[in-house]
């Protein structure tokens, strides 16, 4: 640290986080959405197993935490969380795969 300057780290709460939601043995990444991620409204969930599925996932906890995460140091968090958000009411297993990649990528901020 150089005198005169203030750092933040949340690298506890992230570790939190990554354990509450069972992930803290997931493989770190680079990037906290891939390129190729091709989500949209219309994929929302067509069968109906899917849709109950969706309902038991922590889809909407695990965003609130990153969102939090996005107000106080994690500006790299911001677009993933704002558009994970989208999906919040009406996901699909195609979105929850993403924010747990999401989960990964945090997964490399503990360090």
């Amino acid at each position: 640290m150089t005198e005169g300057t203030l750092t933040m780290s949340q690298r506890k709460l992230v570790e939190e986080i990554l354990h509450k939601f069972e992930m803290s043995n997931c493989k770190p990444i680079a990037t906290p959405m891939t390129v190729l991620c091709k989500l949209s409204s219309s994929d929302i969930p067509k069968i109906m197993e899917e849709e109950q599925l969706m309902k038991t996932l922590p889809y909407r906890q695990i965003l609130g935490s990153i969102r939090y995460l996005v107000s106080c140091t994690h500006l790299d968090l911001s677009y993933s969380a704002g558009f994970l958000s989208r999906f919040m009411h009406n996901g699909r297993v195609t979105h929850w795969n993403a924010l747990k990649q999401t989960l990964c990528y945090l997964n490399t901020l503990k360090t």
